[in-house]
């Protein structure tokens, strides 16, 4: 969360957009050169398609067994083929290499 006071260097300026527009003025004989307040507030989650608790190859291997039709040793087959690529994100990510 960020909170922003907007405030005019001299009380002949304005306060002006990225492209030059004026957004705000300050009335002539204001006692402030206060042109307002804004508050930023951003949320960030989870990939729900990821579990936390479990590791990064624990969640390869629950979404290979969502593959409808394919048998155990078919699902761990398919998950430890992408173990190369996974380490490749989490090293990018987060500094490590390990899919375990």
């Amino acid at each position: 969360m960020n909170y922003h006071s907007y405030w005019l260097a001299e009380s002949r300026d304005a306060l002006y957009a990225a492209s030059g527009a004026v957004l705000a003025r300050v009335p002539p004989g204001a006692a402030s050169t206060n042109v307002g307040q804004g508050l930023d507030i951003q949320v960030a989650r989870p990939l729900p398609c990821l579990l936390p608790w479990l590791t990064a190859r624990e969640n390869v291997l629950l979404a290979a067994a969502q593959r409808p039709g394919t048998t155990g040793a078919q699902q761990r087959q398919a998950a430890e083929s992408r173990p190369s690529a996974l380490d490749a994100v989490l090293k990018k990510n987060h500094g490590t290499g390990t899919a375990t």
